[in-house]
């Protein structure tokens, strides 16, 4: 067996084309894990329009670093084997925050600012989707996302 591989080792390394792929499929795949593991460059760490956030602590977030590690630490304190404590406190937390954080009254000068001052209209028009891809990035460029043949826009509330 062992001289079996060895003789087929010997037939892949004999010709120089195929030592050359060998090496350009390394190289290859080398660049493809580097850029997965380095996919934020500098200009994307800063978050999409200067959207504020903040921990339940009131600390600004001012990179997506810093709230993606907010957010993960927050996911994390819930990491204990299932039960029905653990679906308790899933429960409580989630309507604490609800009352907490939820408001009806959209924040017009938000609204305003980021989506131009027909913003109303502009929302109509999404919702009867009258609107095409390319007006959807130049008014809203970072703040919706396609699913199913529509988009989900933030709406921004007091």
């Amino acid at each position: 067996m062992k001289r079996l591989l060895i003789s087929e080792y010997k037939k892949i390394f004999k010709k120089k084309f195929n030592i050359f792929l060998i090496l350009l499929m390394i190289c290859i795949t080398s660049l493809r894990i580097y850029k997965t593991y380095t996919k934020y460059d500098i200009q994307s760490y800063n978050l999409p329009i200067n959207l504020e956030f903040e921990t339940k602590e009131h600390k600004k977030l001012d990179t997506k670093i810093e709230l993606y590690k907010a957010a993960d630490q927050y996911l994390h304190s819930y990491t204990q084997p299932m039960d029905i404590s653990l679906l308790d406190t899933l429960k409580n937390d989630y309507y604490t925050n609800i009352k907490q954080f939820m408001t009806n009254e959209l924040d017009e000068t938000k609204m305003e600012k980021y989506y131009g001052k027909d913003w109303k209209n502009f929302l109509t028009r999404i919702y009867y989707k009258q609107v095409n891809e390319e007006e959807m990035e130049k008014r809203a460029a970072g703040l919706y996302q396609i699913n199913d043949d529509r988009y989900d826009i933030v709406v921004l509330k007091k």
